[in-house]
Order: C-alpha cells, then sequence, then structure tokens
C-alpha cells in the first residue's frame, strides 16, 4: 500500500474531497456536456449524495478535476453516475488512489464560471453509461525499454526503466510533442517497430526533445553539497489509474548519496486537458523521512538560457527545437532557489529549482511544456500567463462539500 498523501484535500463536514484545473480558453461558455463528443443523456436514478462546488475567484476555470472520497455510504460492487444540475450524466471515473484494490475516489470535471457555485449529484448508476473519449492513458513497455509512458489529449511524456539502467539516460522526463487530441503512444510505438522513426513528425508530433543524464521536463533528484545525484533509472513501477480522466502510476527509484541510500518513491498524476503533470516524491533512507534539498530540472535542448524566467512560483523556459518552438516549465508551492546548468558536448544544459523537502522527506511539484505547432501556446508570454494562471488556481482550489 503506498504511504504518499493525497494533496490539496479539503476537510468539509467530515468529508474529504480535492480539486485541480486545467487551464483553457472560453471555459463557461460552451460547457463539455453540450458539445458534440460530450455525454447528453439524462439520468433519473437514487441519489446517494450531492455535492457543491465553488470556484471563490473572480476568473472562470476550465476542465476542473473534482475528486469525492467514496466512504461507507458507497458500496464498491456498484457503478456510479455524477449528474449535473439539469439531469446530464458527467463523464466519471473511480480510482484506487492507494493501492489497496478497492476504488475510494470518484473522479468528474466541470466548468466554472467566475465565482461561481453549482451542484452535483452522485447516484446510482443505471448500467447506460455513454463510453467516454479515449484520451488520458498510462501504460508499461517493456519491449521499448521498460518506458513508462504518459500522454492526455494536450502533452506526451515517457520515464525510462530497468532496462536503460546506466546507460545514455537516467531518471529524467522526455517528452513527445503531440498536437492531436487522440492517444499517440501506442501508435509511435508501433511506427518505430515498422521502421517509421517517432523523431520525426508526420503530422501528430514526434520526439526531438534529447535530455541525456539531465532531468528532462519535470524530473527530480536529490542536491546535496552543491551537487546534482543521479537517480539512474527506475527500478520498480506501479499503474494506480489509466484514464478516462486521470491518470496515476508510482515509480521507485534506489541510488546512493554519499553513504546513503536513498529510495524515492514518485508519484506522477496527469488530469485530462492539463499540459502539467504532477508529482509528489517521498525520500526516505534507512526506513525514515530523508530531508534534503531536491532539484527539479527543465533541459535546455539548445543551450540558450536567454528566454528563461524565474517567477515567484515557477520556472518558464522557451527555445526553437528544429522547425518549432517549446516551453517548458515548472511549478512549486514554496520558496526555490534558481540555477543554470551549462551543457557540453556529452550533455544538454538544463535549469534546476531547489527546494526542500517537507519534515516527511517529501516535495511537490508540477511540470509540463507548451508546443507552438500544436497552436494554444505559440509565444513565451503565453506560456508564462498559463503558468502563472495555472499557479494561482492551484493556490486557491475549488471547493467543494458533499451531503447527504
Amino acid at each position: 500500500m503506498s504511504y504518499m498523501r493525497v494533496v490539496r484535500v479539503i476537510l468539509l463536514a467530515g468529508i474529504s474531497c480535492s480539486a485541480t484545473t486545467s487551464i483553457g480558453q472560453n471555459p463557461c461558455g460552451e460547457p463539455p456536456r453540450r458539445q458534440a463528443t460530450a455525454e447528453t443523456q439524462e439520468v433519473d436514478t437514487r441519489v446517494i449524495a450531492r455535492i457543491t462546488a465553488v470556484n471563490s475567484i473572480p476568473k472562470a476555470r476550465n476542465q476542473v478535476t473534482l475528486a469525492v472520497l467514496l466512504d461507507k455510504r458507497f458500496d464498491s460492487g456498484i457503478a456510479y453516475h455524477v449528474v449535473d444540475e439539469e439531469g446530464i450524466l458527467r463523464y466519471s471515473q473511480t480510482v484506487d488512489s492507494d493501492g489497496d484494490g478497492h476504488a475510494d475516489q470518484l473522479l468528474f470535471q466541470a466548468n466554472f464560471c467566475a465565482n461561481q457555485s453549482r451542484t452535483f449529484s452522485i447516484r446510482e448508476g443505471d448500467g447506460k453509461s455513454p463510453p467516454p473519449e479515449d484520451r488520458v492513458h498510462c501504460g508499461f513497455y517493456p519491449q521499448q525499454y521498460d518506458s513508462l509512458c504518459w500522454e492526455n489529449d494536450k502533452v506526451a511524456f515517457k520515464f525510462y526503466g530497468p532496462k536503460m539502467r546506466d546507460t545514455h539516460v537516467d531518471g529524467g522526463v522526455d517528452c513527445w510533442f503531440k498536437r492531436v487530441p487522440y492517444p499517440m503512444i501506442d501508435r509511435w510505438w508501433a511506427m518505430s517497430e515498422q521502421g517509421k522513426s517517432y523523431h520525426i513528425d508526420y503530422g501528430q508530433g514526434h520526439d526531438p526533445y534529447h535530455i541525456g543524464h539531465t532531468l528532462g521536463c519535470g524530473g527530480s533528484s536529490v542536491w546535496a553539497n552543491g551537487r546534482l545525484y543521479r537517480t539512474n533509472t527506475f527500478a520498480k513501477h506501479h499503474i494506480l489509474a489509466s484514464g478516462p480522466l486521470r491518470c496515476v502510476f508510482e515509480l521507485t527509484y534506489r541510488f546512493p548519496v554519499e553513504d546513503k541510500l536513498v529510495v524515492e518513491t514518485k508519484r506522477v498524476t496527469l488530469d485530462r486537458g492539463s499540459r502539467m503533470f504532477h508529482v509528489q516524491s517521498a525520500y526516505h533512507s534507512d526506513g525514515k523521512p530523508y530531508v534534503t534539498d531536491v532539484a527539479i530540472g527543465l533541459t535546455v535542448v539548445t543551450g540558450d538560457f536567454r528566454a528563461v524566467q524565474d517567477h515567484t512560483h515557477f520556472v518558464a523556459c522557451w527555445e526553437k527545437i528544429e522547425d518549432s518552438e517549446i516551453g517548458t516549465g515548472a511549478v512549486v508551492s514554496g520558496k526555490h532557489r534558481f540555477i543554470k546548468v551549462p551543457g557540453d558536448d556529452k550533455e544538454p544544459a538544463q535549469v534546476l529549482l531547489i527546494c526542500r523537502t517537507n519534515e516527511e522527506g517529501i516535495v511537490d511539484y508540477h511540470a509540463g511544456y507548451g508546443w507552438k505547432k500544436a497552436g494554444d501556446i505559440v509565444t513565451l508570454k503565453a506560456w508564462e500567463a498559463y503558468l502563472l494562471e495555472y499557479s494561482e488556481q492551484l493556490h486557491k482550489p475549488v471547493t467543494i462539500r458533499m451531503s447527504n
């Protein structure tokens, strides 16, 4: 069972609920349920619980992921529906967040206008739930060098596993740049097996992002004595959820830091509609929390630091790669230091955000990218605006309350 704790949790009336947000345009003008690809079925079954969700900021929010604790009033053997104010079914997903074999969270997404309060009901399922679109996925690929890959409708990433240990890569996050909403990872692997390189863009995206031994787009490791310690590739993996709204997995790393063996459990979460994945890493040594500085990395493939911007709660990078441009970024909640590490003939450059774990040896952050060819993020200014809004919404989440 995982010891990782759920973050951004709001305790109201004894019920645990949480919310995360995707950033998008015109969020309350075109609710997803009214679009041709979304649910339109009306539902009228027995109500188990009611939810009040409040957006307390004067800005609209798009695709907010709401997570409701499945407490003892819910039967794990029954499917449940989430229904909005007009009786329309929402896409939903159950998640076993602690890995004990029983679902303990019910997820769904909703849009909010500025300062809007919304109500939803959780009802017994009627077996007629429409299948959601396939947009969020994670998987382990032993045939592809033990890669652990994950993606949604905006972004795609890869960690390297045991078969790549002690090679030219490490514990960094590799990126696939994608510009289509449907899943591409399996397609890219299939192309590779057919002799077509996924490093070439055939219209859906590609992988031109070289990370070497750097931390890539949001990888992390221990920073001590003025140096970055290598994690090597992950030793174990555990997939907890793979869509349709959220994927969740944990990776275990074991690596030496001075005279200690450090064990890191890295939990990664990615929601539909978001460019940012969430990381919560817990460090232990000798069975006890390992309190340390941690470096969060962003590889600068070209080595050009001129468009790297350090802000209070995030760092934004922007560079030209091949025939387009890419913005990478990381968001942290607390204080951080900022270090530029030049590249050389063997490794690309990177920037590091140095943070401190809490007393339980846990560090929490978000990372992701925006690719110009995908169309939504086309300038450094737009990328900084996205990261700023994302950071602001993390600090003021939608609050939800559940009642009978």
